[in-house]
């Protein structure tokens, strides 16, 4: 069952998950309002194939003249799949730069950073993607609403 980021956060154990779920709502309202589907177990034994089933053709209404009858019309829906992307980031910060940092919080700088990346790659993949260009990433809206 699909749910949002923000319902994801609640009752989390780890607090440093949580900041990092609390940031992407802050940073980003199209990844606050995005339904996230469980599809894939992440202690592995799924597939990275996801299907789903998409409206082809929406059903029509229209106006029509006394003594007329309306043009049927029926909503079309068509089978899909999708190989799911892995998309993240990853940090270092040495041992010593984190003792020595004092007041400054080097980790959640670190964290903030690497949430405002990944918000802008994902935005930029969501509408520009092209999985025949580069097969780490999926199709974005601009190839997927083509027709």
């Amino acid at each position: 069952m699909p749910i949002l980021l923000k319902d994801m956060k609640v009752g989390m154990h780890d607090k440093v998950a949580e900041q990092v779920v609390d940031s992407f709502i802050r940073h980003s309202e199209v990844l606050e309002l995005l339904p996230f589907d469980n599809a894939v177990s992440p202690s592995g034994g799924s597939t990275l194939t996801y299907g789903y089933v998409q409206t082809k053709l929406p059903s029509n209404t229209a106006f029509r003249a006394l003594n007329t009858e309306y043009a049927s019309s029926e909503a079309k829906l068509e089978q899909k799949a999708v190989n799911l992307k892995v998309f993240g980031g990853s940090f270092e910060i040495d041992r010593v730069i984190k003792d020595a940092e004092g007041m400054y919080d080097n980790m959640a700088y670190q964290i903030d950073e690497k949430v405002i990346s990944a918000i802008g790659t994902f935005h930029n993949a969501m509408i520009n993607g092209d999985s025949a260009t580069n097969s780490e990433t999926f199709d974005g809206l601009d190839k997927f609403l083509v027709g």
